[in-house]
């Protein structure tokens, strides 16, 4: 059993890395059936490998688990996309996301929290997929100070 922080949330979720399945676990998570390895996700077995699975419903289901947001950001698919957007993760790319149901999602994220885009960035830099948004605030501060300083 291993645990993963869910980096939104921020609690800690346990699951069952694909080594320490058991062999009726395995067999889910290594099946050739999608429901089978959309279950396995569900269930949370094997998450660090169905995350790279090539089905975009298996990894929608590791998306729900809040596992691999980070990765998951930017997958070929928009349905695994509009997961993460629906996790609140990655939302300052994903709001000029390509489809138009990924950007959908995230306005409506942040009208849940009612924030804009800039004040969700500055509060969440640890939720951000743009590298640039990733700063904590006083490096951001101290940078954006500097840049003034050269004006």
């Amino acid at each position: 059993m291993a645990t993963y922080t869910h980096p939104v949330t921020g609690e800690e979720l346990e699951y069952i890395p694909y080594v320490e399945l058991d062999d009726e676990q395995r067999k889910l998570v290594d099946s050739s059936s999608e429901e089978s390895r959309v279950d396995a996700g569900r269930r949370r077995l094997g998450l660090d490998k169905l995350v790279n699975d090539p089905e975009w419903w298996v990894r929608e289901a590791v998306a729900w688990q809040g596992f691999g947001l980070e990765k998951l950001v930017t997958d070929r698919s928009g349905y695994v996309r509009w997961e993460v957007a629906w996790q609140g993760f990655g939302l300052d790319a994903l709001a000029e996301d390509e489809n138009l149901f990924v950007q959908e999602a995230t306005w409506r994220y942040l009208e849940k929290t009612g924030m804009s885009l800039e004040e969700w960035v500055r509060a969440n830099p640890d939720k951000c997929a743009l590298p640039e948004n990733r700063r904590g605030e006083s490096e951001r501060s101290d940078l954006e100070s500097a840049e003034r300083e050269e004006r």
